[in-house]
């Protein structure tokens, strides 16, 4: 009994215990994986990137260069990768909606996970079988973003886990519409376009804010596989139609707005590579590389430059317009066209050439010295800058006559026209642009002092070697960057202040923070009169006229300066034609030629006047037109200096016009004024020329040819120049007219006095006068007559009836000349 009640109790005990003992152990195995989850959370929580870091970090996003108000976008430079980043209020809500639906419906509502999609894309993958340790399917758009944005491309299950866990954390750190604001700026849109503001701007040329229902849901539906749905539009279109379906059954549009943009057919081609003033942005790029090396194009930067957007557009406007005519013309078929602001230096319009599809040479920027060009007479400014620097005049004389310069093959210089003018003064010269005395102006200013000069205006990289260029530099002779040129103009503009060109006015990171903003550095390298004078000579229209015409490209007006300048092959065909020309608030070079160096007709020097006389035109209709402020008389003492060459008077016989002598008739003798023909060398130490009168002035070494020049054409010229230095030839002794008196007599029959002369006049008889020089003392006859011999016959009642009778009789001949005797009867 007791036996059996054991076995009853032992038996039932075991039996009764043991689902519990299967419970305490499957508690415990569930316990172990637990922690064994909890492990592997950790240990793969532990690998994963902090999500605090998400606004941190740095998104690959292109670089966009505007013009300077930021409402235009000139370039998207793009490696490999474009992409915008922009707010969600900033996103049309017909795409956030529209991605929703097509990727993640129950987007608001999970927590970053889908449990329900994970399972089902974990048992689709149990019945493929196998699929390399790969998880699929199941991702929300918490986990895309996670997956594109934090973590690397492989689908495996470690990634899996880390996926998970990262989505968990982002949508506790973040709201959902953080989350797919992140999403919209991460996505791939196809070819290199991430994000949707690229997207839309490439797409459909217009900000993400501004997609219509049927733009939004198209954009969206490519999101799932960019390429496949880029290339096959039909299954797009197809996608497209069932994103619509499930925004209605969500509610998120009505069925007939649905229906409308099921009718819209949307292409998406990409658009061609857009480039806004492309000379400028090259300019621009290549100083983004050099501040930031290759990877500015990937930062984001937003770069604010100085191009003036409305006059790039009035520029190239005119260059459509003119171009073609320019070409025809002159046989230029090529031109570049630069505007800088004077008063800060920056670049508002650059045409490096006129068309930038057949060739990215920038005029004004040559790469390379070989590739300089050569300013031709737009260089003259600044050799006449620097003589008036040097104590020269606008009103000093220089001759305008053939000068040998010497050198190896004797440098003679010609102006444009061929004419030579004599004496000038340096402000005629400068704006008729003639050769001969800016060369002359180059050699009193110094080689060294005008490169110095054109170095502190800004021409850095033209001037870093100058020493072979000689006298030539006043016409062209050394070649300079272009851009350099241009910008030394504005320190006329600006009466003395130089401001280097700039294309830069501000860089923003994506988020806003400036991150360069160049800072102004005004220098003051000329004197204010100096660039007065310069701006005087080059606005009058009255100095220029001789050679230009009064209504020609030049004149825009009395407010506005301009030059013209030349480049010739040495056989004198016209290479290069530039004009600059600038007012107090705006400078503009124009060149025009050939990219092979062909010449141009030989009417072209003033080829890219007419481009700069519309562009300037038009830019500056609506400016005030503020005039220059006119320079200070100057007088220096000096004649040479304050505009006229010193006067000698002297004696000079009418008739040969030589130096009158004592035997020159009173009545034929005059004074007249003649300037001294000496060359400037002459008057002035070229180093001082306001200093004392050079004592020995031979010792220029270009006195002796500077004097030859100014002789031999002051020679051929006559006039005034030619001073005489012989004596009166013509009213000579051995000219004067010879009388010899012929029987002279008393007829007491007749009761007259007679008398005959014969008269010796090399120079031919002119006049014969008779006096009584007693006892009456009068005149008897005058007769105007050619003959040699004359007989007399007076009445002795008229000439008093004495004993004695006195006569004197003068002879002039045809050159006033003369003689004269004296005798009585009987």
């Amino acid at each position: 009994m007791a036996l059996r009640k054991y076995y009853r109790v032992a038996i039932q005990s075991k039996k009764e215990r043991k689902p519990y003992f299967w419970l305490r152990w499957a508690g415990i195995a569930f316990f172990i994986f637990f922690l064994g989850l909890i492990g592997v959370f950790s240990y793969f929580a532990s690998q994963i990137p902090n999500p605090e870091e998400l606004e941190k970090r740095i998104i690959v996003e292109s670089t966009k260069i505007y013009d300077r108000t930021g409402d235009h976008l000139l370039y998207e430079v793009g490696k490999d990768i474009k992409r915008t980043y922009v707010k969600l209020e900033d996103i049309s809500p017909y795409l956030q909606k529209a991605t929703v639906a097509a990727e993640d419906d129950d987007f608001y509502n999970h927590p970053g996970i889908d449990i329900k999609g994970i399972v089902r894309a974990i048992i689709s993958n149990i019945f493929r079988g196998r699929n390399g340790g790969t998880i699929q399917g199941g991702s929300t758009i918490t986990q895309q973003f996670i997956k594109n944005a934090l973590l690397t491309p492989e689908r495996t299950l470690p990634r899996k886990i880390k996926e998970i866990i990262l989505a968990l954390e982002v949508e506790r750190r973040y709201s959902k519409d953080k989350i797919l604001e992140f999403y919209l700026n991460q996505v791939s849109y196809g070819s290199i376009f991430y994000g949707v503001e690229a997207a839309s701007q490439n797409y459909f040329q217009k900000s993400a804010k501004n997609l219509t229902l049927a733009e939004a849901v198209t954009l969206a539906s490519i999101t799932r596989s960019p390429t496949y749905y880029l290339n096959h539009p039909e299954e797009r279109e197809e996608r497209k139609d069932w994103v619509l379906d499930r925004m209605v059954a969500l509610d998120f549009v009505d069925k007939d707005e649905a229906e409308t943009a099921k009718s819209e057919k949307i292409s998406l081609e990409i658009a061609p590579k857009q480039m806004i003033a492309p000379y400028f942005v090259q300019e621009v790029e290549k100083q983004l590389l050099e501040m930031y090396g290759d990877d500015y194009k990937r930062m984001g930067l937003k770069v604010f430059t100085t191009l003036n957007f409305n006059l790039q557009k009035i520029a190239e406007k005119t260059f459509r317009e003119w171009t073609p005519k320019i070409e025809k013309w002159y046989n230029a078929k090529n031109a570049a066209l630069v505007t800088i602001n004077p008063q800060t230096g920056e670049i508002l319009v650059m045409i490096g050439g006129r068309n930038f599809n057949e060739s990215q040479v920038n005029i004004w920027t040559p790469e390379k010295k070989e590739s300089f060009q050569s300013p031709g007479s737009s260089f003259k400014p600044i050799v006449y800058a620097t003589a008036f620097k040097k104590g020269y005049t606008p009103d000093t004389i220089i001759w305008d006559v053939r000068t040998n310069f010497g050198g190896e093959e004797n440098y003679i210089p010609k102006n444009y026209d061929g004419k030579y003018r004599g004496p000038v003064k340096m402000k005629d010269a400068l704006a008729q642009s003639l050769n001969i005395p800016a060369v002359k102006t180059l050699y009193l200013a110094g080689i060294d002092e005008v490169a110095n000069t054109a170095k502190s205006m800004g021409m850095i990289e033209s001037f870093k070697e100058y020493e072979t260029a000689g006298l030539s530099m006043a016409i062209g002779g050394k070649e300079v960057v272009p851009l350099e040129l241009a910008s030394a103009f504005g320190v006329f503009a600006t009466e003395g202040v130089r401001h280097l060109p700039n294309y830069i006015l501000k860089i923003e990171d994506r988020s806003g923070k400036t991150l360069f903003e160049p800072e102004p550095h005004p220098i003051k390298v000329l004197d204010t009169e100096i660039c007065r004078q310069i701006n005087y000579i080059l606005s009058d229209n009255k100095l220029r006229a001789p050679m230009f015409g009064s209504r020609s490209w030049l004149y825009l007006g009395p407010w506005a300066a301009a030059k013209t300048g030349t480049a010739a092959t040495q056989k004198g065909k016209i290479t290069d034609a530039w004009t600059i020309g600038y007012t107090t608030n705006l400078v503009t070079g124009v060149w025009v030629g050939n990219n092979d160096n062909k010449p141009l007709y030989s009417s072209a020097a003033n080829a890219a006047a007419p481009l700069w006389w519309h562009f300037m035109k038009e830019a500056t209709k609506d400016q005030p037109h503020k005039g220059f402020t006119l320079p200070k008389k100057i007088k220096t003492g000096k004649p040479i200096l304050d505009g006229y060459l010193p006067n000698t008077t002297i004696k000079i016989d009418k008739i040969s016009g030589k130096l009158a002598t004592d035997l020159t008739p009173p009545e034929l003798i005059e004074e007249r004024s003649f300037s001294q023909p000496h060359s400037i060398l002459y008057f002035v130490d070229k180093d001082d020329p306001r200093g004392p009168y050079p004592v020995n002035p031979e010792k220029d070494p270009m006195f002796k040819r500077w004097e030859t020049a100014v002789k031999a054409w002051s020679k051929s010229a006559g006039g005034q120049y030619l001073i005489p230095t012989e004596p009166d030839d013509i009213h000579t002794q051995e000219n004067k007219p010879q009388i010899t008196v012929l029987d002279k007599n008393i007829d007491e029959t007749e009761e007259k006095v007679n008398f005959a002369i014969q008269i010796t006049a090399p120079k031919g008889v002119k006049k014969i006068e008779v006096f009584e020089t007693s006892p009456k003392n009068q005149a008897l006859s005058s007769l105007n007559t050619t003959k040699t011999e004359y007989t007399f016959s007076y009445p002795i009642e008229k000439l008093g009836g004495t004993a004695t009778y006195n006569f004197k009789i003068i002879v002039t001949d045809t050159v006033g000349n003369k003689g004269e005797v004296e005798f009585s009867i009987p």
